[in-house]
């Protein structure tokens, strides 16, 4: 039998299947909370403009003002944990983040249940499984998504939708949020329906060989499930002139498209550490989930952002907090490092504001 070949570019053929800024914008509203036994129609997101207030990522982080205060203190767990399960995934995406890592490496799945013990002891709020590689690749998600839930963490999934088979419905339930990242129009028809015991949205990286056609694809797709889709952008292969006509074209072409346009303002600290780390498939945490967006560090996790091993969690976290010294040409989190900064600066006069 000749094994039919697929209509991807990317598929492995060993498997198919500034602060102010930001401050100006307003502090809206979160998403609504998850209620279990809700309709998919109730819980997937909003396909009008509602939907861009849950993407800013500030606005949210002023939510936790209790870890800000703990920080200026001087000791904080974080509120968020990203995990890198593995480096396996079913495609080979040019514009992929991390796509100089290697191919066979999972989380040993002892060391993620005695992290997660600590991290739960220590606080933590939420836990997000992404990559890195394809999370669903990592043969303990399901038992993971699971775990994480039942110590009272919220849990997200970050997906390319190849295969949502090794997520039980247990596990698909236990979830906050599931995204699935869509890599063109030649995948929509791979994609099943979306699932409806949880929290749904998708997106889609605008790079060098994306179309006005995927977009219009991708739109139609998102209306017909009832989703709306963030579009992001290969800030590693794209000229800001570029991003910058990405963005107008998905705005043109209109919601549920909501186009994220990077900001390339610098960070003047790196403290993000502090409050969301990620965990990568070599058993370290690093200092930051968006390090493979910045290209001094070449679609990699160096090294030398390795805060502690997850084995040393617990006593990196009561030490005190300090910047780390990174200073990427691309921060992600340039916004939010800039106000811990401001809020570990010494000022006079600190009532007179």
């Amino acid at each position: 039998m000749i094994a039919r070949r697929s209509s991807s570019p990317w598929l492995k053929r060993s498997r198919a299947s500034t602060l102010r800024h930001l401050l100006l914008r307003g502090t809206p509203d979160l998403t609504r909370p998850r209620v279990p036994g809700r309709e998919n129609a109730e819980r997937r997101p909003r396909t009008d403009a509602s939907f861009p207030q849950h993407l800013k990522r500030l606005p949210k982080f002023l939510k936790h003002l209790d870890r800000i205060e703990a920080f200026q203190r001087g000791k904080v767990w974080p509120v968020h944990v990203v995990v890198f399960p593995t480096t396996r995934c079913q495609l080979r995406c040019p514009f992929c983040n991390y796509g100089n890592r290697g191919e066979h490496e999972d989380l040993p799945w002892p060391l993620f249940l005695e992290t997660l013990n600590m991290l739960g002891k220590g606080g933590v709020r939420a836990i997000e499984f992404s990559g890195g590689g394809e999370p669903t690749c990592w043969p303990c998600l399901d038992e993971a998504v699971c775990a994480a839930a039942a110590q009272g963490l919220e849990v997200g999934v970050m997906t390319n939708g190849v295969d949502l088979a090794p997520l039980s419905s247990r596990g698909l339930s236990s979830c906050t949020w599931l995204r699935i990242d869509i890599k063109g129009r030649w995948q929509l028809r791979r994609l099943p329906p979306p699932p409806s015991s949880t929290f749904v949205s998708t997106s889609y990286v605008w790079h060098e060989g994306s179309q006005r056609a995927d977009l219009e694809a991708i739109r139609q797709w998102c209306l017909d499930n009832h989703l709306a889709c963030r579009v992001t952008f290969d800030v590693l292969g794209l000229s800001q002139e570029e991003i910058r006509r990405g963005v107008d074209l998905a705005r043109e072409i209109g919601s549920p498209l909501h186009p994220i346009e990077p900001n390339f303002a610098p960070a003047p600290a790196c403290y993000i550490a502090w409050f969301k780390p990620v965990l990568a498939w070599d058993g370290w945490f690093y200092a930051c989930p968006c390090i493979g967006l910045s290209k001094d560090n070449g679609r990699a996790l160096p090294e030398r952002f390795r805060i502690c091993h997850a084995s040393q969690v617990k006593e990196f976290y009561e030490q005190q907090v300090r910047d780390l010294g990174h200073r990427c040409c691309f921060c992600k989190y340039a916004a939010h490092n800039g106000l811990l900064a401001d809020a570990r600066a010494e000022v006079m006069h600190e009532n007179f504001i």
